[in-house]
């Protein structure tokens, strides 16, 4: 079974005027110019800066969304960005985000035609959601993360998050490490988690941080962090911090919070200075 395909044009230079605005709220942003349609999703987490916090041209990008179903019983749909330029960076992150977002739509639809091929049908249709945001889309500094929601019966589905973040380091593009993003010897991970807990502390409901079962990010969790213009932002899943209840928690650290650790001349260097 093929997926189909389809492909909406985005920038997100047009749309972070308008992220001022969603300081307390998700928000998705809707606009149609004549060359196409701008659809953009970000977080509250994810707001920029003050105002000139963009130095570079923004990178231009397509969204492209892949769907799969077999009706009554499962349904699959994804959604990735594709950049148009060729350099370096822009092949690196499409190669990247499309192969990641096939990959994980694939692993749910064997999995739900596994599962439900010696079942009757199911009274709720399985289902698997996967979205996508640009938190910064530059010339020298990509970052993207993925939002993917499953429902394989049961009293609530499951929600996900993979995060991406492509620029130079070592004198390569790549993707980049939360370490990369550091001075030589400074401990990333470490720098992170204190911010990350202090943070989570302030907050009720992330209910293990609160009664001391959580005093410090995994090693998974601070792999999951997107870059904005100002702040990095790391994206903890259900259960990582409290109960299902408790839900995810999109924790905006500006840079300015890490005292100095952030390597001036690094990926960053253009967002520093």
């Amino acid at each position: 079974m093929q997926p189909s395909i389809r492909f909406r044009t985005c920038r997100d230079r047009r749309a972070i005027a308008r992220w001022h605005r969603s300081a307390e709220r998700l928000v998705r942003i809707f606009h149609k110019p004549a060359i196409g349609v701008l659809m953009l999703a970000v977080a509250a987490a994810l707001a920029v800066g003050p105002a000139g916090a963009v130095a570079q041209r923004s990178l231009m990008f397509d969204m492209v969304s892949i769907k799969q179903s077999r009706p009554g019983y499962w349904q699959a749909a994804a959604v990735y960005p594709r950049f148009r330029g060729k350099s370096p960076l822009e092949v690196l992150a499409n190669i990247t985000l499309k192969d990641a977002a096939e990959k994980e739509m694939q692993t749910f639809v064997r999995l739900a035609i596994e599962t439900l091929q010696t079942l009757p049908k199911p009274t709720s249709v399985y289902e698997y959601r996967s979205t996508a945001a640009v938190s910064l889309a530059r010339a020298t500094l990509v970052s993207v993360y993925l939002s993917t929601d499953e429902y394989t019966g049961g009293a609530h589905g499951n929600t996900f998050y993979y995060a991406y973040t492509f620029g130079m380091a070592e004198g390569a593009t790549r993707q980049l490490t939360l370490q990369d993003l550091f001075r030589p010897g400074a401990d990333g991970r470490r720098a992170a988690s204190d911010q990350v807990i202090a943070a989570l502390k302030r907050n009720p409901a992330a209910l293990w941080v609160q009664d001391g079962t959580l005093k410090e990010i995994t090693a998974g969790m601070a792999s999951r962090f997107v870059v904005t213009p100002t702040a990095l932002t790391f994206l903890i899943q259900p259960y990582e911090a409290g109960p299902y209840s408790s839900g995810s928690f999109f924790v905006k650290i500006p840079f300015s919070e890490f005292g100095g650790t952030l390597d001036p001349n690094g990926p960053l260097k253009d967002l520093l200075h």
